[in-house]
């Protein structure tokens, strides 16, 4: 699986200070464990720093970032705003700040400082990675790649610039090439090439490109050393759920079952449910491979019914869709049977073949908002459903096809009729009170738009 950062990782470091300054020592002791995540130690020596010199605002700037790391952003903020009135601090202090009220979801605060920052120092790779960050929980994708983008060119080699854009190239521009392109450039940083979270990425990368020696190769390089240091332990999860993902690509169903499985149990509360939708997700991907059709749509389906915390974006939801359109795209050439299309006293009744159902959605959608028919779903003479959910409509897409496969009636009425060619059909009543001869033109403008001639 792929992995994003998250504040603490984005906060931006103070260096160790002159000797001859006050409280040097004990700050640069408290650094020294900051930098190998010796979060106690560090804490207690800032205090002891702040306690010899509370003027020394590169011990604030520590100490933000330390509450930051331990998940206390309000406490983080006094300590930025402490060392904010320190000129050669100011520009850490005010981006550090754009991290943490973005982390608390105050983008309108964030903002305010950002812009002033970037008509400041627009050429900073500190600001432009901050901008980064900002729009990437503000979901502006492409925004958010051009600032690291333009960050790196500038120089950055904050590790989380290059983990967070290699979590967009695949997440959000799906092009699993500039992952690589971006570990072959001779401007990546040491830091960045043996970090455990950028080499994750990388081999999930190379798995979807196929190369999966080198993919086997990254991984690894990931050791437990490499947790230790660089990398929260929560987050191991995701490893595991790479390693899944290189074994169905190896064609090894149970092994990659087994992994995924493992990294679920492992992984933080809000992630469960997307490491076994991701599971899911791949072994339809496998049953795909091997051409076993019938096993990737049901794995797909379930996939879908897997409720997640996050943000359709941030699940595999779409991806889902796309795979699911290609097999019904592809089941849609095989078809046989064009469909009918019949009147009755009570209505109209449509059934047609799954290349057409785009076109039926299109009408039923316009039939619907004018509130001209109600709909049921017929099957062996009985009324299997009585309306669409109303959510049915308003989910946008790039195909109306998806309109009726993000509920789970819709997923079973799909599976027990109109897809595995059943009796069932689309029945069409039209409300009371209304003439046949609106019914005759429902009719004509069905013909016309599903059978054309």
């Amino acid at each position: 699986m792929l992995v994003s950062t998250g504040p603490k990782d984005w906060v931006e470091e103070v260096r160790a200070v002159p000797n001859n300054r006050m409280g040097a020592g004990r700050f640069n002791r408290a650094l020294s464990f900051w930098d190998s995540r010796q979060i106690r130690d560090a804490k207690t020596f800032v205090g002891y720093t702040l306690d010899e010199d509370p003027d020394l605002g590169e011990a604030h700037i520590l100490l933000g970032n330390i509450h930051a790391y331990k998940n206390r952003p309000e406490e983080a903020i006094k300590e930025y705003d402490r060392a904010e009135k320190y000129d050669d601090l100011r520009l850490v202090a005010q981006t550090n700040k754009v991290i943490i009220y973005t982390a608390l979801r105050e983008f309108k605060l964030a903002e305010r400082i950002l812009v002033r920052l970037l008509n400041q120092y627009q050429y900073d790779s500190v600001v432009l990675a901050a901008a980064g960050y900002f729009y990437l929980n503000m979901f502006s994708f492409e925004v958010s790649i051009s600032y690291l983008e333009r960050s790196i060119e500038q120089g950055s080699i904050k590790k989380s610039v290059y983990v967070d854009l290699s979590f967009l190239y695949s997440t959000y521009s799906r092009n699993f090439q500039k992952i690589v392109d971006l570990f072959k450039s001779p401007k990546l940083p040491l830091a960045v090439r043996k970090h455990t979270l950028f080499l994750n990425n990388l081999a999930y990368a190379f798995i979807k490109l196929d190369r999966l020696t080198e993919g086997q190769e990254i991984l690894n390089e990931i050791d437990k050393e490499s947790w230790r240091r660089d990398a929260d332990p929560s987050v191991a999860y995701t490893i595991l759920a790479t390693q899944g993902l290189l074994s169905l690509y190896k064609n090894d169903l149970q092994g990659g079952s087994r992994l995924y499985k493992a990294a679920k149990r492992i992984a933080p509360e809000d992630r469960k449910a997307l490491v076994h939708q991701k599971r899911l997700l791949e072994s339809g991907n496998y049953y795909f491979r091997m051409e076993e059709s019938l096993e990737a749509e049901n794995a797909y389906l379930r996939a879908l019914r897997v409720e997640t915390s996050l943000g359709l974006f941030l699940n595999y939801s779409e991806e889902i869709l796309e795979q699911l359109e290609t097999i019904y795209q592809s089941d849609a050439r095989k078809e046989s049977t064009e469909g009918y299309l019949r009147t009755t006293n009570e209505g109209i009744a449509i059934e047609v073949p799954l290349s057409k159902i785009p076109r039926l959605l299109s009408f039923l959608n316009d039939a619907l908002r004018g509130r001209i028919v109600s709909i049921t779903f017929k099957k062996d003479g009985q009324h299997v459903i009585e309306k669409f959910p109303s959510k049915l409509w308003f989910f946008k897409t790039r195909n109306l096809v998806y309109y009726f496969l993000l509920s789970s009636t819709m997923i079973e009425w799909k599976k027990a009729s109109l897809f595995s060619g059943g009796d069932g059909y689309f029945f069409l009543k039209v409300e009371e009170g209304l003439k046949n001869s609106v019914k005759d033109r429902i009719a004509a403008s069905l013909q016309e738009r599903i059978f054309p001639t």
